[in-house]
């Protein structure tokens, strides 16, 4: 089968390293670098460490997808992978998870609590760990579809319903708060 690692945009190098290292116990496995780091240095840096580990026939950048194209990346991914060191909500994991994509992320800052027991979390500098994790993920059917099943209950659970519920009990406490 056909392995596809789909990469978002803040791949700090992790997801590279750890692809080289898949490779060799899954050969065929393909990574599509979705997005472009904000910083030209970066991403100069990135692609280096690409050809250095003689990857670049295993990798497809996608610099400015589109919202169509970016929806058919995570449904077709057999795992999105996204080692952010540093995030704000987590939205590309989400939008992955509502794709039905299985998702292995980093632990860092809000993607536990929004990815919840949904997706493989793990330090994103843990290279043994990232090869693991895709690795099993890549070559257990089992997995990869309680993953598939798990990441769209996850996504449902998102709503601009519950935004709007969540948001209107903030607002309430505080005007509360001020009254007493």
């Amino acid at each position: 089968d056909e392995g596809w690692v789909t990469i978002f945009a803040k791949d700090s190098g992790h997801a590279s390293q750890a692809l080289a290292r898949v490779k060799r116990s899954i050969p065929n496995v393909r990574l599509i670098k979705v997005g472009t780091p904000i910083y030209l240095k970066h991403q100069r840096m990135l692609r280096q460490q690409i050809r250095d580990l003689d990857l670049e026939n295993e990798v497809i950048f996608v610099d400015h997808p589109s919202q169509d194209d970016l929806v058919a990346f995570y449904s077709m991914s057999d795992a999105f992978v996204f080692p952010s060191l540093f995030e704000g909500f987590g939205m590309p994991p989400l939008e992955a998870m509502a794709c039905g994509a299985p998702v292995i992320c980093s632990n860092a800052a809000s993607l536990p609590e929004v990815v919840g027991d949904a997706a493989i979390s793990l330090d994103p500098k843990d290279i043994d760990g990232w090869v693991e994790s895709i690795s099993k993920v890549l070559i257990d059917p089992a997995l990869s579809q309680k993953m598939r099943a798990q990441s769209l209950q996850r996504a449902s659970e998102f709503t601009w319903e519950r935004t709007a519920r969540e948001t209107i009990a903030v607002y309430e406490k505080v005007l509360n708060q001020k009254k007493a």
